[in-house]
């Protein structure tokens, strides 16, 4: 017994002597930091376990550690035996820690067959997997292991390789459910499951299997384990970066149908992203690249929210949260940073799917219309990468598109004042899909029913014209939708055009039609009229003038008292009138307008074409001056001698016809 320390020590000195030239300076040339497997499999063959740990401390401290080819033509030589894996199962084992230091090794360095060998022909997965089961309560231990099974899984990036290694997950968010765990092994336990959820993204009923029903109380735990160290851990970085892991890891699974998550546990976890959201935007200057990457998967996580309560039919319930605020802010620091970074793009991209979710809930005008500038500055200044551009701006346009299409009046204004439609015009511009053509439409109509006075319809571009005017011509298109179509073909081309294109004179055809047979009695008088439009617009322009004053004078005439009074609002200066006037009155005021607009055609008679002219004295001719009250008939007076002049200058038979016989209408009144 005396002679049992001095053997002891004997040994241990020996060992440490045959470890010695592994402390010497670095290798001379990478052929002799090669030879380094001969040195590890003569003392792994051995057993000489201390030696084994020296030599791999050896390779990991030398220069040529650094390059990764010469890293794995060295991994690939060493061996060691099947039986000495087995070591890992063990509790308590001499060689387990050396086993360990080599598996580590190997995750982060050998190649895929290598890692093949290792970890799945030779079971290493397994023998890891019950070194876990063994080490619950060893913080060393389960760290260890779980940053050996990331690597493999990191590595292989495959899903087989990946559903080797789920039973460690589970037991992991078994142990998070039940258990204090240090940060560390938080930490690194989360950012295996995400691994394994990025590696299984389209295999995701795997990674559905970790969780089934325990998502939200999953999230919970480490959120808690978040805010719990957040105000003592001097790492702020690493809670941010945390936090990332679990929002990614909610945005893969929730997609997953056999993931439950009831509307209860939902919105317990979209009030705790919220928070997050809000204080990383407080906080994005502070540390702006990590943040950006948080709040990327907070947004991301954020709208799967959204599409699972769709499902449940139930998106109102996410009104409260303050999502569309705190999504358009985010959108506001991106745009006014000083040094953007590379997931800046993602984020943007990100926040415009996020606010076309909850657009249908949580409209906010106020709130939306500040950002449209800005994002159209952005499409320009720093466009959307190829890969999400059509996306992308479909999104943007869709949002605007919901945003006017619900709101009425000053809001639809505010929105046109804050460049909604050239933003509109720029993200449309590809032309979208067919089946959106009419939403482009509808919006573009809304506008003009309540800010007709706008000029910002000349941002659309001829491509936008030909697309509208090709659904226009569709055999398909209900008359009610191709009415839509045909004002803001109009409006389109009364603002940017001018001039009287081929489209253009088509659609002042289209309206001829459409209003004479509103005329005769054919087609009822229902349909929607942009009475302010028809007055301020069309009626200004060459193009459509004979034909809108005309109809303005029948709808005047014969259309319900509702009818009139729009009429009279989309006046000139109507708004500066105080009292109040009955429907003769204002049908009056109507008829005036129509007639004070006449005047200009006849004294510029050489502007227009015969066949306009005759259209017009053909109007004029068919008044019956006899019922018009004095105010219209000064009017019709005044035009007398307009006409005079007309006729001297025309010989064409009908404009004289037409004259002569409005004329004596006239007198005979």
């Amino acid at each position: 017994m005396d002679r049992f320390p001095e053997q002891l020590f004997l040994g241990m000195l020996s060992d440490m002597m045959k470890a010695l030239p592994l402390a010497l300076p670095d290798f001379e040339s990478g052929e002799e930091f090669l030879k380094m497997e001969s040195t590890v499999n003569e003392f792994v063959i051995k057993e000489m376990w201390f030696q084994v740990k020296m030599s791999l401390d050896a390779i990991l401290n030398s220069k040529y550690s650094k390059d990764q080819s010469l890293m794995k033509e060295l991994i690939k030589k060493i061996n060691i035996p099947r039986k000495h894996w087995k070591a890992l199962e063990t509790e308590k084992s001499e060689n387990c820690l050396s086993v360990m230091h080599l598996m580590s090794i190997c995750s982060n360095y050998a190649d895929k067959d290598t890692l093949k060998k290792y970890f799945v022909d030779w079971g290493g997965h397994l023998s890891l997997q019950k070194h876990f089961a063994n080490n619950l309560n060893s913080e060393h231990g389960q760290f260890y292991c779980i940053g050996i099974l990331n690597n493999f899984v990191v590595r292989s990036y495959d899903p087989e390789c990946a559903r080797l290694v789920l039973p460690v997950a589970k037991q992991f968010k078994e142990m998070v459910l039940e258990k204090s765990v240090s940060l560390r092994v938080v930490d690194r336990g989360v950012k295996f499951i995400h691994m394994i959820a990025s590696v299984c993204e389209g295999s995701g009923h795997l990674i559905a299997d970790i969780f089934k029903s325990e998502l939200s109380s999953y999230c919970l735990k480490v959120f808690s384990k978040c805010e719990n160290l957040s105000q003592t851990e001097t790492d702020g970085v690493k809670i941010v970066d945390l936090l990332n892991s679990v929002c990614w890891t909610i945005s893969m699974v929730l997609p997953q149908k056999s993931v439950s998550l009831n509307m209860k546990d939902l919105l317990i976890l979209t009030k705790k992203l919220c928070d997050i959201m809000k204080t990383a935007t407080r906080n994005m200057n502070d540390n702006y690249e990590v943040n950006v990457a948080l709040l990327d998967a907070v947004v991301t996580s954020l709208y799967e929210f959204v599409e699972r309560a769709n499902e449940q039919d139930n998106l109102v319930a996410l009104k409260g949260f303050g999502i569309t605020n705190a999504t358009v802010q985010i959108l506001h620091n991106v745009f006014s940073a000083e040094k953007p970074c590379e997931h800046d793009h993602q984020l943007k991209y990100d926040c415009y799917m996020l606010l076309k979710g909850m657009v249908d809930v949580e409209l906010d005008v106020k709130t939306i219309a500040p950002i449209l500038g800005r994002i159209e500055k952005s499409l320009v200044k720093d466009p959307i990468p190829v890969d999400m551009a059509s996306t992308g701006r479909l999104l943007i346009a869709t949002t605007c598109m919901k945003a006017v299409q619900d709101s009425r009046g000053d809001d639809v204004k505010y929105l046109v004042d804050k460049g909604v439609l050239p933003l509109l015009a720029k993200t449309t511009v590809d032309l979208m899909p067919l089946n959106s053509m009419f939403g482009l439409a509808q919006t573009l109509y809304r506008v003009i029913l309540d800010v007709p006075e706008t000029d910002d319809f000349s941002h659309f571009e001829k491509q936008h014209l030909k697309a509208m005017f090709h659904q226009f011509r569709g055999s398909n298109v209900p008359a009610a939708d191709k009415l839509i179509y045909g004002y803001v073909i109009a409006a389109i081309g009364i603002s940017s055009l001018k001039a009287h294109t081929d489209r253009i004179k088509s659609m002042n055809e289209y309206f001829q039609e459409l209003f004479q047979k509103i005329e005769i009695g054919t087609t009822s008088l229902t349909l929607i009229y942009p009475s302010s439009f028809i007055l301020r617009k069309m009626i200004k322009a060459n193009c459509f003038k004979i034909t809108i004053l005309s109809h303005t004078w029948y709808l005047a005439n014969n259309g319900d008292e509702g009818y009139v009074k729009n009429l009279y609002a989309a006046l000139p200066g109507a708004d500066s009138y105080t009292q109040v006037l009955t429907k003769k009155e204002m049908k009056e005021q109507v008829l005036k307008h129509v007639l004070e607009e006449v005047k200009p055609i006849l004294g510029r008679h050489t502007e227009y074409s015969k066949a306009d002219l005759i259209k017009l004295t053909n109007f004029l001719a068919l008044i019956p001056c006899q019922e018009q009250c004095d105010i219209v008939l000064y009017q019709l007076e005044d035009l007398v001698s307009y006409c005079l002049d007309l006729i001297e200058d025309q010989s064409n038979k009908k404009i004289v016809t037409n004259v002569k016989k409005f004329i004596k209408n006239l007198h005979y009144s």
